[in-house]
């Protein structure tokens, strides 16, 4: 087979999934009854009904998808290494790691960095003997509002 047969079939695969997602998203809005005055009105409550049956769907599907990427990672640095070749990445380049006549892995880890905590910042800054009022206050003015998250929810509606 080749690279474009192969691709091809991926992406089959990939909008049958996408099908699969359309077909049981039109399902649930399918249930939808709306009895406004306007059109308009009823339009726009068909769509909030269908967008929310859309989100269940995709983020059921997605948490459960990620789940499996998460795994199929794993028992893919498992089999490599089961077939005697290194799992681990380089950092900064992209590393076949295993390849067949069909599919290739490869890895790519970002080039290593650095990072400072606020608090080994202050001990350093205290151990080299800057006073502590001057630490406590450039932290803070440094120190910015951080907007919480935000998570959505959606599910029957207890008048169902």
């Amino acid at each position: 087979m080749s690279n474009v047969e192969t691709m091809m079939k991926l992406t089959k695969a990939h909008n049958l999934v996408l099908d699969v997602v359309r077909s049981v998203t039109q399902d649930i809005a399918d249930m939808f009854e709306g009895d406004w005055t306007t059109n308009q009105e009823s339009e726009n409550h068909y769509i909030a009904h269908m967008l929310m049956a859309e989100y269940v769907i995709v983020s059921t599907a997605a948490s459960t998808l990620k789940k499996k990427v998460d795994k199929t990672k794993l028992d893919l640095d498992e089999i490599v290494e089961t077939l005697g070749r290194n799992p681990n990445p380089e950092p900064g380049i992209t590393k076949e790691i295993y390849s067949n006549s069909f599919l290739a892995f490869s890895k790519k880890q970002n080039a290593e960095g650095t990072t400072v905590t606020v608090k080994d910042l202050e001990i350093e800054l205290n151990k080299l003997g800057v006073d502590p009022s001057i630490i406590k206050k450039a932290i803070d003015n440094a120190e910015r509002p951080r907007k919480g998250n935000t998570y959505y929810m959606v599910g029957a509606s207890e008048g169902t």
